[in-house]
């Protein structure tokens, strides 16, 4: 219920109120507008809500289309599709970039249901091989 209704509403309930007890009559019109105003904020709010999900949703692929324009992105699926299954995906290369790479290089029916989970980055003065990165994405 956007403001100029509920100013709207609370007006006609005061004159409303004003007018019954002017005659007589004693009836909530004022708590039955308050009543009113709030069911339709409740109705608004989830309203506003639904429509900020599908605007994220859109945004997605735009953020995906942009990393693949930014960072030259061809994926190969070699010897196995991607499937709506449980998989773990990783990558070994120094760029800041590979967990939007490899979320990016998802389809979009996979890629909504993709996080990163956990990432370990090693650099020179670890054991192992310099700028490793092993990210592991779980699907929901």
């Amino acid at each position: 219920m956007a403001k100029q209704h509920r100013m709207a509403v609370m007006t006609f309930a005061c004159i409303a109120s004003a007018v019954l007890s002017w005659c007589g009559v004693q009836w909530p019109v004022v708590a039955g507008a308050l009543a009113l105003i709030g069911a339709g904020s409740v109705i608004t709010v989830f309203r506003r809500a639904v429509r900020i999900v599908r605007e994220l949703e859109e945004m997605t692929s735009l953020v995906a289309f942009l990393v693949r324009l930014i960072s030259g992105l061809q994926a190969r699926w070699l010897g196995v599709d991607p499937a709506e299954c449980q998989r773990v995906y990783f990558a070994n290369h120094t760029s800041t970039l590979d967990a939007a790479v490899l979320w990016a290089a998802l389809p979009s029916s996979i890629r909504g249901r993709t996080r990163p989970v956990a990432a370990k980055i090693t650099g020179p003065r670890a054991r192992s091989d310099a700028g490793l990165l092993t990210m592991s994405f779980a699907r929901y």
